[in-house]
Parts: structure tokens; C-alpha cells; sequence
């Protein structure tokens, strides 16, 4: 009989690029062929993006815990208590028959107290390498959770060697157990219908950034820079509170006609944004990689980029800049609109599945030693 592997989807659009990682990642497993295994998703009740594939699939109940809950959970975690008793009994049920869990973001729980031999995606130690950008509550929080899952997970995935670099400096992973996967662009994007937009008769120019409002996706510096690009509008895709701080502060830049928010986009729709645009732009002053750099090279929308996202990614130097000074962003963008740069059709795909097998393999070996 084949062993279950179980796929814990949590993410939800509105929690930025872990969501179309998720989804990549599922789907690089689901391709995979095995007579030893095969894979359960376990998803929300709401995700309907499986639903016309052949896999197995269950509800998971994910809710929010109530105050007394989590102070519970992350007191276990500082304990390294492990029980099964943190689970309800639906969760257990659920879990029925799984062998090995993967979990292709953070997530203490069930991850931590169900028993199971564990794979996790950690796509960030923002909290180590920039504490300054959390509250002291929140930097406790994330030290308390990151440590403590990484020591528990058999196995530790990241998108890039700099993060590799951040597990084994600051929480002391060992390269046994570090995989890198950095997963793709996902086909539904690729398979979108998209067409070039007419140029205006004014001749603007578009520059897209699809990112969600948060403070290190520097957004703030991107609407000063865009004073100084006559005939450029922005389209900035996302959700976040900060939307309402960043109209604000168009408004008060005086380039508020020149900024289109466009809310949370289908495939469908941000393949479109992504025909329409003449450059897209993503000025991240932290990112282990930047999926919309591999999503607008895939479709064939020229890149400008922070300089240390276009040194890991392969964008050549004259379409980067310091994220950090608007005088660098305006003279990038300016070239980038003029002689924009593309990136050969030969460099486009990543493929992640034979990491991901490697760590299914990993794992179920594991499980038998157990």
C-alpha cells in the first residue's frame, strides 16, 4: 500500500507570495510519479484551486485561536511539548493514515504537535536580519516560532542561498537538512490569455508593481520616485492596510492621478496587468527571491529591481539600483522605459520537483526509522 504524504495548504491570497509558492509547490508534487507514495492536500474549505485534478483531498479547519489558546501553544513551543493533545479531534481525524507532513510555509500548529516527520518552507528571518521593521511582540513571537519549528522540522526548504545562509548563522540548521527549492512561475499564470495593451495617445507609459502593501516592499520610496517620471502611471496590485497610507501620501506627492490600485488580481487578470505594463518594477528591501521578476520575465515583460534581488536573479546591473535612494529607483526606471531589457525565453522555466522529491524520500525514510 502507498504512503500518504500530506500537503498543508494555509496560505490565502491575501498573504502575498507564500500563496502562488504553495500552489507551485503542490503542483510540482502532484506531477511526480511514485509507486511508493502519494499525496493529500489539505486545504481550506474555500480553495477550489484542485478541485479538477485526481488527488485526495480533505478540509482542514483552520481557525483562529482564542487569546488562552495561543498562549498555550506557544508556551508548549518553548517547552518542546509535542503531544497530539494540542490537536482536536477532527484535526487527528484528518491526519488519519498520513505518514509525513509538508508544509510549504510557517505554521506551528498542527505542524509541531502532530507527530508527524515534517518538511517547512522558511522564506524569511526577517526578524534576525532586520529586527528593526517588527514591534518587540512581534519580534519575540517570530524568534519564539522560527526557532522552534526549526529544530522540530526534519527538513528545512528556502528559496535561496542567503536564506540557507540565515538558518544555519542564526538558528544553526545543518546543511543535512537544508534543501533548496525555489519554486516557479505557475502554469495557470503561464496559460492566461494576455495581450499587449495599445500605447495612449499621449504615450504613458505603465510601470507595475504587484506586491502586498508592507513596509519592506518600500512602496513609499516608489511613489517619491515616480514624481520625477513624466508621463508614467503606477499600477500597484495587493491588499494591506497601508494602502490607505500610501493614497494618501500620492495625494499629497501630488501624483494620485497617476496610481491605480488594482486589489487582489486573478490569473487571468494579473497576466493582463502584466501585458499591459511597460516595465515592471520591484524595489523590495527584503525578499529571499521576487516571484513577480520570474513572472514578468515568463511572460516577457522587461524587469527593474533592487540590486541584490537582481544579483541572485540574473538581472543584469544597469536594470537595478540601491532600493534605498529614490535619485538611483528614478535614473533605473527611466532607462528601464526607454531600452528595456528581456530576459532570453532558455532561462525562464525553474523546476523544483526534484528537490521536493529528494525531501518526500528524506522524510518517509524517516518516518520507517521512527
Amino acid at each position: 500500500m502507498k504512503k500518504k504524504v500530506g500537503v498543508l495548504l494555509h496560505a490565502r491570497p491575501e498573504d502575498g507570495g507564500i500563496y502562488p509558492y504553495a500552489e507551485r509547490f503542490a503542483l510540482d508534487l502532484l506531477s511526480m510519479e511514485s509507486e511508493d507514495w502519494e499525496i493529500v492536500l489539505l486545504l481550506r474549505d474555500s480553495d477550489r484551486r484542485f478541485d479538477a485534478m485526481e488527488v485526495e483531498r480533505r478540509t482542514w479547519p483552520f481557525q483562529e485561536k482564542r487569546a488562552l489558546e495561543r498562549v498555550l501553544l506557544y508556551l508548549a513551543l518553548a517547552l518542546g511539548i509535542t503531544t497530539r493533545a494540542f490537536l482536536s479531534p477532527r484535526e487527528r481525524e484528518l491526519l488519519g493514515e498520513i505518514s509525513v507532513l509538508l508544509i510549504p510555509a510557517i505554521l506551528h500548529h498542527p505542524s509541531f504537535f502532530c507527530g508527524l516527520p515534517f518538511a517547512m518552507t522558511f522564506h524569511d528571518l526577517q526578524e534576525e536580519d532586520h529586527p528593526e521593521r517588527f514591534s518587540w511582540r512581534e519580534n519575540l513571537k517570530r524568534r519564539w516560532v522560527n526557532r522552534s519549528l526549526a529544530k522540530k522540522a526534519r527538513v528545512i526548504l528556502c528559496e535561496s542561498p542567503k536564506i540557507a545562509h540565515s538558518l544555519k548563522s542564526h538558528l544553526g540548521v545543518g546543511d543535512e537538512r537544508l534543501h533548496l527549492h525555489t519554486g516557479g512561475v505557475r502554469p495557470s499564470l503561464l496559460e492566461a490569455g494576455m495581450e499587449k495593451r495599445n500605447e495612449s495617445t499621449d504615450g504613458e507609459k505603465v510601470i507595475l508593481y504587484p506586491a502586498q502593501f508592507w513596509s519592506h516592499k518600500n512602496h513609499a520610496r516608489l511613489l517619491e520616485a515616480l514624481v520625477r517620471l513624466e508621463g508614467v502611471s503606477l499600477w500597484l496590485s495587493g491588499h494591506g492596510a497601508d494602502q490607505q497610507s500610501l493614497a494618501a501620501m500620492g495625494k499629497k506627492l501630488g501624483v494620485d492621478d497617476r496610481i491605480r490600485f488594482l486589489g487582489f488580481l486573478s490569473d487571468a487578470e494579473l497576466a493582463q496587468a502584466y501585458g499591459d505594463a511597460d516595465l515592471v518594477v520591484v524595489p523590495s528591501l527584503y525578499e529571499s527571491i521576487s516571484l513577480p521578476i520570474e513572472e514578468a520575465c515568463a511572460l516577457g515583460t522587461p524587469v527593474a529591481c533592487s540590486r541584490f534581488l537582481g544579483e541572485r536573479q540574473g538581472i543584469p546591473d544597469e536594470m537595478c539600483f540601491d532600493p534605498e535612494s529614490v535619485d538611483d529607483m528614478v535614473k533605473t526606471l527611466s532607462k528601464g522605459l526607454k531600452e528595456p531589457w528581456f530576459r532570453p525565453s532558455s532561462e525562464q522555466a525553474l523546476d523544483g520537483t526534484d528537490a521536493l522529491r529528494k525531501v518526500v524520500e528524506k522524510l518517509l525514510s524517516s518516518s520507517r526509522e521512527s
